[in-house]
């Protein structure tokens, strides 16, 4: 009998690759190109003295990953009931894998992805290095609404989204006592933040992958954006946060950009294919719709707060330049929040770079205890695409190193690693 991800489900596939099915065929045969041929991304080595990340692992130099594989990783799906002070429940599903001696780390994914997103590759160097949980945004995937989904979507806020954390984090009776650290993508790092500010003895270390956390509205995904692209077309998504624009950055860096994407959707693609029969796992329009209005509205935000030892790293290209579909680019671009402006009808900027906000994200945590500013090369997907940077300096972080070539924050705390 044949494995329940083989099984052939034409409505399934249609909606996979959203009527583009040349593409993104194209799209896993140029992976499987790069992940087996050897057209290898050029990557700069680790930086020394990594400790953990030295010690070979199953995991650490796989080049295909199959739906097996990230199994055998991230091991099976457990749940937790995340308790409210009106004493209601909230059932989540979780995932527990690497070090169960190291250091807790939660990890939390950006708009409109499921922890189903992460790139395999970050995951085994995470779990060489921490105790990893990893579980999805509060009213998405595994984390979603059971009853009354509709109305508990439209009512849900952000700092619902943020206190979710907070309470999941209480509810996992091996994370309790504990006090994880964080990292989030995107807007999963604007969710840490504010759990942080509202709960400030919940976590240790903050490590925010290119969200802005500093504004606190109007920094969610474009909604007339969500609405036009609200399709599971993987190649559409991975480009919002892969591309790198060669009008803007030039053809070489747009192609290592290009290459990086296609690599990830590959290793990524062994999630979804393990979880296939499983579509409660994956994320719906609905979901995404809700999720976008939430981040981009107005909520009481004050880094200020922030005491813990935090980590604010961007990508240098991440411009958050954005393929529309044909004429919808023009649409998208007038009367909306958060502004866009256009270039002809298939590329337009959101106006959501980070390079307006690392900054004062730098100033605005002006209490907590270590702050480090560093930039990486990629687009919005840099943590990936920079994975062999980016996840050394993450552990030196976490673990009290310093780091020696964080960018200047205007303040004269001494708080401020230079």
């Amino acid at each position: 009998m044949r494995p329940e991800w083989l099984r052939w489900r034409p409505t399934a596939w249609k909606t996979l690759v959203g009527g583009r099915k040349i593409r993104f065929l194209a799209t896993l045969l140029a992976g499987i190109a790069i992940s087996v041929g050897g057209f290898v991304i050029p990557v700069a080595a680790e930086p020394p003295g990594t400790g953990c990340l030295d010690v070979p692992s199953e995991f650490s130099e796989l080049r295909v990953w199959t739906p097996g594989r990230w199994k055998r990783l991230v091991g099976s799906l457990r749940f937790a009931d995340a308790e409210s002070p009106a004493d209601e429940s909230h059932r989540f599903g979780y995932y527990r894998f690497g070090d169960p001696e190291a250091d807790p780390l939660v990890i939390l994914m950006g708009h409109g992805a499921v922890m189903l997103s992460w790139d395999p590759a970050m995951l085994a160097d995470f779990a060489r290095c921490f105790d990893v949980y990893m579980f999805d945004n509060l009213g998405i995937g595994r984390s979603r609404f059971r009853a009354d989904a509709t109305a508990e979507l439209e009512a849900m806020s952000f700092e619902d989204m943020a206190d979710f954390v907070a309470r999941a984090v209480q509810s996992i009776e091996t994370l309790r006592d504990r006090r994880p650290h964080g990292l989030g993508w995107a807007m999963g790092a604007k969710v840490l933040f504010l759990a942080a500010q509202r709960h400030p003895d919940r976590f240790g270390v903050l490590v925010n992958g290119g969200g802005w956390i500093a504004k606190p509205e109007g920094t969610g995904p474009n909604p007339c954006a969500v609405e036009k692209l609200e399709v599971t077309n993987p190649w559409a998504i991975a480009s919002t946060t892969f591309r790198v624009s060669p009008s803007q950055w030039g053809w070489a860096r747009a192609l290592r950009a290009f290459r990086a994407q296609v690599g990830m959707m590959m290793r990524t693609s062994a999630a979804y294919i393990a979880t296939w029969g499983d579509r409660a796992a994956w994320p719906t329009p609905e979901q995404r719709r809700a999720q976008a209005r939430a981040s981009a509205s107005g909520y009481a935000n004050d880094l200020r707060a922030v005491r813990n030892p935090s980590l604010v790293a961007y990508g240098r290209e991440d411009d958050r330049n954005f393929p529309f579909p044909r004429r919808s680019g023009a649409e998208c671009a007038s009367n909306v929040i958060p502004p866009a402006h256009c270039s002809g009808s298939s590329e337009c900027w959101w106006g959501l770079g980070p390079f307006d906000d690392f900054e004062k994200a730098g100033e605005g945590l002006e209490n907590a205890e270590r702050v480090c500013l560093k930039g990486f090369e990629g687009a919005h997907g840099f943590p990936s695409q920079s994975r062999r940077r980016f996840i050394p300096t993450v552990v030196k972080f976490v673990s009290g190193e310093k780091i020696s070539d964080c960018e200047p924050v205007e303040s004269s705390e001494s708080n401020r690693e230079h």
